[in-house]
């Protein structure tokens, strides 16, 4: 639905879950298909930004990629992650706190959603 984040420091959360659109169980279970891929290709740049590095694998002609369990295991963490730093769960509840609710990181109250 919507991605929530401070103007006033680097703080967001991923979007708001609804049980008709996204969730982190909808978006896990299409994860669980990469455990059975030897090799998925993917951008040398997804790497860089985060704790994959010393999971990348190159083919003879530079192609980066991962074993698919390595990156289901990533995914599986960083969604973990997502869903323990949800300050505000869903837009009906942004919806009653907005006025009040403060950046849980700075405390500033200008924040948005894209």
């Amino acid at each position: 639905m919507a991605y929530l984040h401070c103007h006033d420091c680097d703080w967001g959360q991923d979007d708001f879950w609804s049980e008709d659109g996204w969730n982190p169980e909808k978006a896990t279970k299409h994860d669980w298909e990469y455990t059975f891929k030897d090799k998925i290709y993917m951008d040398h740049y997804f790497f860089e930004d985060s704790n994959l590095l010393d999971k990348m694998n190159k083919d003879e002609d530079g192609q980066v990629w991962i074993k698919g369990q390595d990156l289901l295991a990533f995914e599986l963490r960083r969604r973990a992650n997502l869903v323990e730093n949800m300050a505000v769960k869903t837009y009906e509840e942004w919806k009653s706190v907005k006025d009040s609710f403060v950046c849980p990181k700075c405390k500033s109250n200008n924040l948005d959603i894209d």
